[in-house]
Order: structure tokens, then sequence, then C-alpha cells
């Protein structure tokens, strides 16, 4: 008894500390997944959910495949929008991306890094220059100067001014989106994928600079990619990781940790006595009529075996189903069939059988076999 009162203050200390965890607000996760699905702040759940004003009337779509599985048979007809730190893409699905645009598709990539393949595919040089803080410097409707923390303002240092036009510029006058021809389609590349953020849309007011970089693609269904996130590929998808990656849950698996221990720590002398499992009767009707049945044959009574055969067949009925199918007519043969007991021909089949047993004084053994099978039909289990 006294083991027990010692215990209690910890037992509430544990629950209060677990409450606390519970209703305390999490701190806010900076990381930029940009995907369409998270509301923190370089989420894009925002962006997301604007284009379906941005493109009235046109479908949306999320892809979440490689693009060798999503856009090989696809056709030129579309938008596609990326939106990531770094997307990455093996050959072969540069191949098939490359394959699409060149039959019509329109690609948006909103990109702080785009890989060297991409560049020379592209002919694109970018090149970096580093910043000192936190800055925001909203310009004229043709530049735009947008980063985050710690970032580096990027710009496209060289292209093919043959196929590429500039469709944005930075405050100094610096290409930061670009417009890219490739056969009958067009890739449209932004290096200011911080600009398509909840944060900067709510809080910095880019939403302008997301309407007119918007505004550049043709009004078509749009394909929202939420497979190349740099993000989400290098976190473990695992139930262990997410729930230490939300504080309650993490605090609330510790909390449980800490439980266990104490319980085996203060309460492992406690033993309990095993509880018997009890098991439902089993159901031995059919076994009694067998038995029956092989003492009936014995005694060579057969008019007494149908009797009793019968006799049971209207129990089991009555017990099993609350069914009375004494009146053995129409309406018992439709009530086996419509509660799935027997079919309708062998619901009157059982019937007319059930009806005749019993009435001759004398039966062959053949017609008593068959007279037998049939009765016992009701005992096959339902499908």
């Amino acid at each position: 008894m006294f083991k027990q009162k010692g215990f209690l203050p910890l037992a509430l200390a544990l629950l209060l500390l677990l409450g606390a965890q519970f209703f305390m607000s999490p701190p806010p996760n900076w990381m930029p997944s940009f995907s369409g699905s998270d509301e923190i702040p370089y989420g894009a759940d925002v962006f997301y959910k604007s284009l379906t004003y941005l493109f009235p009337g046109q479908e949306i779509r999320v892809n979440r495949e490689n693009f060798y599985t999503a856009l090989a048979d696809q056709p030129g007809d579309k938008n596609l929008i990326m939106l990531d730190l770094k997307p990455e893409m093996d050959n072969r699905e540069r191949e098939v991306l490359f394959d699409w645009v060149n039959r019509g598709g329109m690609v948006f990539i909103a990109a702080g890094v785009f890989d060297r393949a991409m560049r020379d595919s592209l002919g694109l040089d970018i090149d970096i220059e580093p910043l000192t803080g936190d800055t925001l410097e909203t310009t004229p409707a043709d530049t735009m100067n947008l980063s985050g923390v710690g970032l580096a303002e990027r710009y496209f240092s060289s292209f093919d001014s043959g196929s590429a036009l500039v469709l944005r510029k930075d405050a100094r006058g610096r290409a930061i989106y670009l417009k890219q021809a490739h056969g009958r389609g067009f890739f449209y590349l932004n290096l200011r994928p911080f600009a398509f953020a909840n944060y900067n849309i709510l809080m910095r007011s880019s939403l302008r600079f997301v309407e007119e970089a918007m505004l550049q693609l043709p009004p078509r269904t749009v394909i929202w990619d939420e497979y190349h996130k740099s993000l989400k590929k290098q976190a473990a998808q695992t139930p262990m990781r997410y729930i230490l990656d939300q504080p309650a849950l993490r605090a609330a698996w510790f909390t449980l940790l800490a439980l266990i221990a104490s319980f085996l720590l203060l309460g492992g002398r406690r033993r309990q006595k095993a509880i018997p499992v009890i098991e439902a009767p089993k159901n031995e009707s059919v076994n009694y009529l067998k038995t029956l049945g092989r003492f009936s044959v014995r005694r060579t009574s057969p008019l007494s075996l149908i009797k009793l055969k019968k006799k049971l067949a209207l129990a089991w009925l009555r017990q099993q189903y609350g069914l009375d199918a004494r009146a053995l007519d129409k309406q018992v043969a439709a009530e086996l069939a419509r509660r799935n007991i027997l079919t309708e021909k062998e619901a009157r089949q059982w019937v007319m059988t059930m009806s005749m047993a019993g009435k001759k004084r004398f039966y062959q053994p053949d017609e008593l076999k068959k007279m037998a099978t049939i009765i016992q039909k009701i005992y096959r289990p339902r499908t």
C-alpha cells in the first residue's frame, strides 16, 4: 500500500507534463518543403489553392509519380508546375520531360538551383551573390528581389537570347525569370522559389509577383508536381520519424517510456492470476444427428429416423434463424431463399421433401438416403 501511495505523485507529475506538452503551441517549422499540402511558412499551400483562380475553369491535377510514368503518354497540352529548392531528376526523367515540352507542353520551374544537366541542355549559366541578411525589396513591375534568411541572390548570367525571353528582372536589372523555347513548348524558369511560399505570399506581399509569373502561362489544365520535392525525399517517412518530429507526440512517447520504466521498477513484483479463456460451446447438432442415424440404421427403423431428422431440422431452423417452418408451405420456401439459407430451387425441393417425410410406412434404402441428403442441406454454412 505504501509503495502505491509513493507512485501516485510521480504518475500525477508525468500526466501534468504530458498535458502541458499537448496543449503547448508547437514552434513554427521553417523547413522549405514547398509542398502544396503544407501550411508551414515555407510550404506552398496558399499558392496551390490559388491555382483555381489563377487558371479559372481549368482542371488542377497533382502528380505523385516520376516523369517517365506520368508524362510518357501524356499529350503536350497542359501546364506543369514544379516548385522546390533543387528539383532532382535522373537522365531518363529529364529526357521524358524535354520530349513532353517538345510536343507542346509548358513547364514552369521555380527553383534556387538547377542541376548541371538541365543548365547544359538549355544553355544557361547561373551566378550567385551572397546576402548579408533577410531582405525583401519590391520594385516596379519588371524587377523583384526576394530571398530568405542565409540564402543568396541568384540570377541568369548567360542564356541563349535567340530562344529565351526575359520575363522578370531583379532590382539590379539581372534576369531572374526566363521563357525558354524548346520545340513546340516552353520552359518557364524562375529563380525565386521563396516568393511562392506561404510566408512570403501572406506576410510579404509577393502575391503580385506570383500572379504575374502565372499570367505568362497559357490557360490550360495544370499539373502540380508533388513528386520532385528534395526535402520529402531526404526525410525518412516512417512512423517513428513522424512521432519524433512532432513535439507533442515526442513528449507523449518519452512519457510512455517513463511510465513503462516506472511500472517495471515499482510494480514488477505484483502478480496476477491468469484469467482462463472460456471458449464458446460448440454446436454438436450435426454429430448428434450422425450418431442417431447410425443407431437407427442398426435397429433398422427407417421411419423413426426420417421423422427424427424432420423434427431436428425444424428445431434447427427455429433455433438458428428464428424461423417457424412447421407449415412447410410456399411462404416457408420463400423465406428460406430470402435468407440465403437455400437457393429457390433447393428451398422448394426441401419443403416438398419435408412435407412427404414420415407419411409412408416403408422406405427403400436409396429413397431414405436421398431424403436425408435433401433435408441436411440446411446445415451447410452460408456464403
